[in-house]
C-alpha cells in the first residue's frame, strides 16, 4: 500500500481546505469531509495517516469510501483528471472507477472519456470482441483477486507495459486473459485489443527455424492487422518501423496467448520492450520468462479447496453426471488431495466416474502419479487411453491435422477412416471425455483438441517406436490431402465461399504434408498436391490470402523441380500469386522461367500460358504494346491446340482490355463479346462477370452508357449466383466510377460505401482497397467534405506508395492538391501538384497520364496567377 499512501498525500497536499480556504487540506479536515460524503463516521486525521504511511489500508468492499475519498480529492482541487483518480486506485489494487461512480464524482469525465480523438480509426467495440476466440468457459472459479490484480496492472497508463501470465496447460491461462480482454474492450481502456494464438505462428514456422522467428511472426502478424494497408511485399525492417510507430502513437493491448517454447519466449519478451509504451503486452506461457527478461509476471496457482469444490460441483451439475452429485463433503476433499486443484485434471474426474467407480478412478491416480505436479497430464491422458476402444484412438489420432477453427464431422470420418456409426459412437466418447472439444460457428458443430492433447499423442507415439509427422501415421496425412483435393474438385459456386471457414484446415493439410520424410511422399501423394494446388487458385485469386499460399507454393515449386511439366505449371501458378501480390517484376521472371523451360520441353500448353500470363503482366505494367504482343501469341497457341474454351476466352479479355487502353474501343468491343460469349457458353459465371465489367468500361468510353448499364446489370445477376466477393467489388468500383463521371454523386457514394473495406484489407487486396478509398475521397470533395477527403486520400496515396503504382498515385496526388487549395494551402498544393507533374511525365505515351499531366499543368498556372496578383 506504500504507493497508495504516497499517491494519497501528494493529492492532499495539492489540495485547499473547502471551507476555510487554506493552502493545505489536513489529515483531520480530510477525514471529516470522508465521513460526510461516504456516510461512515469515526475517521480521525490517524486513521488518514495510517493509510498515507501504509500501515492500515481501505477494505475492498468498501466501495463507498474509496469513492468518497476520490471526490474530496477532486472537489478541493487535488485530483484534476479521472487517469489520476484512477491511478490512485491502481496504486492501491483496487479497481479503477466504473460509470455510476464517475457520476457521482464528476460526469464531466465520463463524456471526456466517450469523446475520445481518434476512436473511429479503430474497429468498435463489437468488432474487437468479436475477433477474439469462442470463450471456452461459463464461470470462473477462484481466481477473483488474481484477475482484479491483473486488470489493475493491465490498465494502468504506466509500467509495466509487458505482462505474462505463467502457469501448467488447463490452468485457465487463456480463459483469464479472454475474461480481462473482453472487459476493457467494453469499458474502451485501449484504442484497440488484439489476440493472437501462438499456435498459429508454430503452424507457419519452418521445421527448423532460429531463435526469433516468433518476434518475426508477431510483427508480421500485427502488421497485417493494424496496418492492413501496408504492402505484403514490404521488407521486414520497414514493416517493423510501421509497427513500432503504431504502437508508439496509440494505445494497443496486444495478447499472444499460448507460448511453449521458452527460448523463444525470452527472445519474444527481450524484442517486445522496443515496441510497448503506452501499448501493452499481455502473454500466457507454460514456463517462467528468465530471470533477464523484463516482463510483469503472474503465476496462475492451482484452485484452493472452496474453488475446487465450487468448480467440481459446477461441472458435476453441467456434465448431467449423477454419480458425484450426492457424495459428501469429505469426499471432495479426498479428490482434492489426490488430484490437486488442476481445473483441466478436476473437470475429467467427473467424466472418468461416468465409466468408473470413484475409488477406482482415484486408485489408479495414485498408482500413476509420479509426485511432480508435471506428470499430472501424464496421469490423466494414461487413464483415459485405457479406457478408449481401438476406434476412438483412431479418430482421436487424427485430430492434430485439425486447425484452431476445428473440423467438421465428414472431414474427421473420411479422414479418420471410420463407419459412420463408429466414427460418431468414437466422437461422442472423446467429447464427453474432454478429449475433444466442441466449437460452434453458427448452425455448425465443429470439434478440435487442446494443443496439450496433441503432445500426449505425440509422447504416445514416440513411446511406440513412431516418426510420424504431429504425432499422426502418415497415411492420415496422405488421406486428409486426398479428402481436400476431392472436396475442392466438386465445390458449386455457392459453397466456395465456405471456403473461409475452411481455409485454415486446408493450408495446415498441406503443410503437415509436406512435413513428410521423403520415404513416405507417395506418387499418389504428389498428384494430389499439383490437383489440390490448381483447385485452389481460384479460391485464392477471387477471396486473396495470397500471403498465405505463397509459402506453399514455393515449396511445391522446390519439390517438382525434377518434373519439368509439373515445374512449369506450378511456376505459371506462382507468378500469378505474385502478381496479385503486386509484385509484378517477380511474377514477370517466373513466367519467363516457365516458358524457357516448356520451350525447351516442348510443352505447348505452359508455354502457351506463359505467354499469356506475361502478356497479363505487361498490362500491369502499362506496356500496352508487349502485352498484346504476347497476348495474340498466347490466343493463337491455343487456337493452334484446339483450346477454345477458358484460355481463349481469358486471352481475348485480355486482348479486349489491351484494346481499350489503346482507345483501339471497336476492337476493344470485339475482342470483349467474343469472350463474354465464350464464358456463357462453358457456364463460368465470375469470369463473364469480369468481362462484362470490362465491356462496361469500354461502352463508357465510347459514350454508351445504356450499353454499359446493361453490361453492370447481367454482371450483378450472374454474382448473385456465386460466392466470388472480389468480382461483386470489381463491379461496384467500375458502375460507382460512371456515375462519378456522370455527375450522379449520390449514387456514386453509396455503391462505394458498400464496398466491404475490411474484407479487401484482411484478404489482402490492397490495390483494390486503395482504389476504393480513393472514390470514396473524390466523392466527398465533390460533396464538399472537405476533412472526409483528405482522410480518404491520404489512406489511399500511402496504399498507392507501398504498392509502387506511380500513375495510381499521381491521380489520387492530382486529387489532393485540389482539397489543399480549397482548404487555402497553396504551397502544399503546388508541390503536390509537381509531384503528380513528374510522375505522369514519365508516361508519355499514356493517355491517361497526358490527361492527368495537363490537368495539374492547368491547376498551377491558376495557382502561379493567383499569385502573381
Amino acid at each position: 500500500m506504500g504507493d497508495f499512501g504516497q499517491l494519497l498525500k501528494t493529492y492532499r497536499l495539492q489540495c485547499r481546505e473547502l471551507l476555510q480556504n487554506r493552502h493545505l487540506l489536513t489529515q483531520e479536515y480530510l477525514a471529516e469531509r470522508l465521513s460526510y460524503e461516504s456516510g461512515v463516521a469515526g475517521y480521525s486525521g490517524s486513521t488518514i495517516s495510517n493509510w498515507e504511511r501504509g500501515l492500515n489500508q481501505i477494505r475492498r468492499d468498501d466501495r463507498h469510501v474509496l469513492v468518497g475519498l476520490v471526490k474530496v480529492l477532486y472537489e478541493a482541487g487535488g485530483i484534476k483528471t479521472l487517469q489520476e483518480a484512477n491511478g490512485l486506485l491502481l496504486a492501491g489494487n483496487y479497481r479503477p472507477l466504473d460509470d455510476d461512480e464517475v457520476d457521482q464524482v464528476n460526469p464531466h469525465w465520463k463524456q471526456a472519456n466517450l469523446n475520445r480523438p481518434d476512436r473511429t480509426d479503430f474497429p468498435s467495440s463489437v468488432e474487437q470482441e468479436a475477433a477474439l476466440p469462442s470463450p471456452t468457459y461459463t464461470e470462473l472459479f477462484g481466481i477473483e483477486e488474481v484477475r482484479e490484480q491483473l486488470l489493475a496492472q493491465v490498465i494502468t497508463p504506466t509500467h509495466p507495459y509487458i505482462l505474462t501470465v505463467v502457469a501448467l496447460g488447463g490452468m485457465g491461462k487463456t480463459s483469464l486473459v479472454d475474461s480481462i480482454a473482453r472487459h476493457v474492450i467494453e469499458q474502451e481502456e485501449f484504442d484497440h485489443v488484439i489476440w493472437f494464438s501462438a499456435e498459429n505462428f508454430e503452424e507457419t514456422a519452418p521445421e527448423y527455424y532460429a531463435s526469433g522467428y516468433f518476434y518475426q511472426a508477431v510483427v508480421n502478424a500485427l502488421y497485417r492487422t493494424i496496418l492492413p494497408e501496408g504492402a505484403p511485399d514490404m521488407s521486414y525492417t520497414g514493416k517493423l518501423a510501421y509497427v513500432r510507430s503504431k504502437l508508439k502513437r496509440h494505445r494497443y493491448l496486444v495478447i499472444i496467448d499460448n507460448l511453449e517454447d521458452p527460448v523463444e519466449m525470452n527472445h519474444l519478451l527481450n524484442q517486445l520492450n522496443a515496441l510497448a509504451g503506452p501499448s501493452k503486452f499481455l502473454l500466457t506461457a507454460r514456463q517462467h520468462p528468465s530471470p533477464g527478461t523484463e516482463s510483469y509476471v503472474l503465476t496462475l496457482q492451482e484452485l484452493d479447496l472452496p474453488a475446487a469444490i465450487a468448480f467440481l460441483r459446477h461441472h458435476t451439475q453441467t456434465s448431467g453426471i449423477s454419480g458425484l452429485r450426492q457424495i459428501q463433503e469429505d469426499e471432495f476433499d479426498k479428490i482434492f488431495r489426490i488430484v490437486g486443484g488442476h481445473p483441466l485434471a478436476l473437470r475429467l474426474i467427473p467424466r472418468l466416474t461416468r465409466y468408473y467407480p470413484l475409488p477406482e478412478v482415484l486408485a489408479r491416480w495414485q498408482e500413476e502419479q509420479m509426485g511432480y505436479i508435471a506428470e499430472v497430464y501424464q496421469s490423466i491422458y494414461a487413464t483415459l487411453w485405457q479406457a478408449l476402444s481401438p476406434s476412438e484412438k483412431q479418430l482421436l489420432q487424427i485430430m492434430p491435422l485439425v486447425a484452431q477453427v476445428g473440423g467438421n464431422g465428414h472431414q474427421l470420418q473420411i479422414v479418420s477412416g471410420l463407419s459412420r456409426e463408429a466414427f460418431w459412437s468414437s466422437l461422442t466418447k472423446l467429447v464427453e471425455l474432454c478429449l475433444l472439444e466442441t466449437r460452434v460457428m453458427g448452425p455448425e458443430r465443429r470439434y478440435g483438441i487442446h494443443s496439450l492433447t496433441a503432445r500426449f499423442l505425440e509422447y504416445r507415439q514416440k513411446k511406440d517406436g513412431g516418426t510420424a509427422v504431429l504425432s499422426v501415421p502418415p497415411h492420415y496425412i496422405q488421406a486428409n490431402i486426398a479428402h481436400w483435393r476431392q472436396t475442392m474438385s466438386h465445390l458449386t459456386e455457392k459453397q466456395w465461399q465456405t471456403l473461409d471457414i475452411e481455409r485454415a484446415n486446408i493450408l495446415r493439410a498441406i503443410q503437415v504434408s509436406l512435413r513428410l520424410p521423403d520415404k513416405e511422399i507417395t506418387q499418389t501423394l504428389r498428384e494430389d498436391w499439383v490437383t489440390l494446388s490448381e483447385s485452389l487458385w481460384r479460391y485464392v485469386e477471387r477471396q486473396g490470402y495470397v500471403y498465405e499460399w505463397l509459402p506453399i507454393l514455393e515449396n511445391l515449386c522446390q519439390r517438382f523441380e525434377g518434373d519439368s511439366h509439373v515445374y512449369c505449371l506450378l511456376l505459371n501458378r506462382l507468378g500469378e500469386l505474385y502478381r496479385l501480390n503486386r509484385q509484378i517484376d517477380k511474377a514477370v521472371d517466373l513466367h519467363d522461367a516457365a516458358l524457357r523451360i516448356a520451350q525447351e520441353s516442348g510443352n505447348l500448353l505452359e508455354g502457351s500460358r506463359s505467354h499469356f500470363n506475361l502478356g497479363t503482366d505487361y498490362f500491369l505494367r502499362k506496356k500496352y504494346d508487349m502485352a498484346g504482343k504476347y497476348g495474340k501469341i498466347a490466343l493463337g497457341m491455343f487456337t493452334e491446340q484446339g483450346l477454345a474454351g477458358r484460355e481463349k476466352a481469358a486471352t481475348l479479355n485480355l486482348l479486349g482490355t489491351v484494346a481499350q487502353e489503346q482507345g483501339e474501343l471497336a476492337q476493344s468491343v470485339s475482342y470483349l463479346e467474343q469472350a463474354a460469349n465464350i464464358w456463357r457458353t462453358i457456364d463460368q459465371r465470375p469470369e463473364l462477370a469480369r468481362t462484362l465489367n470490362n465491356l462496361a468500361r469500354t461502352h463508357q468510353r465510347q459514350h454508351k452508357i445504356e450499353e454499359a448499364q446493361q453490361c453492370y446489370a447481367e454482371a450483378r445477376h450472374i454474382l448473385s449466383q456465386t460466392g466470388s466477393t472480389l468480382d461483386r467489388i470489381l463491379i461496384s468500383l467500375s458502375e460507382g466510377e460512371m456515375h462519378f463521371v456522370l455527375k450522379q454523386f449520390d449514387k456514386a457514394e453509396t455503391i462505394f460505401n458498400s464496398i466491404d473495406l475490411q474484407f479487401l484489407r484482411q484478404s489482402g487486396h490492397l490495390f483494390y482497397l486503395a482504389c476504393t478509398l480513393n472514390n470514396l475521397g473524390n466523392v466527398a470533395f465533390m460533396r464538399g467534405n472537405y476533412d472526409t477527403a483528405d482522410s480518404y486520400l491520404q489512406d489511399s496515396i500511402l496504399l498507392w506508395r507501398q504498392l509502387g503504382d506511380d500513375l495510381e498515385l499521381a491521380n489520387t496526388l492530382g486529387r489532393w492538391g485540389d482539397i489543399l487549395v480549397v482548404q487555402n494551402k497553396p504551397e502544399a498544393a503546388l508541390a503536390i501538384y509537381l509531384e503528380a507533374e513528374a510522375i505522369a511525365l514519365k508516361y508519355p505515351n499514356e493517355r491517361r497520364a497526358n490527361i492527368l499531366r495537363e490537368e495539374v499543368e492547368q491547376e498551377m498556372e491558376k495557382l502561379r496567377n493567383k499569385k502573381g496578383e
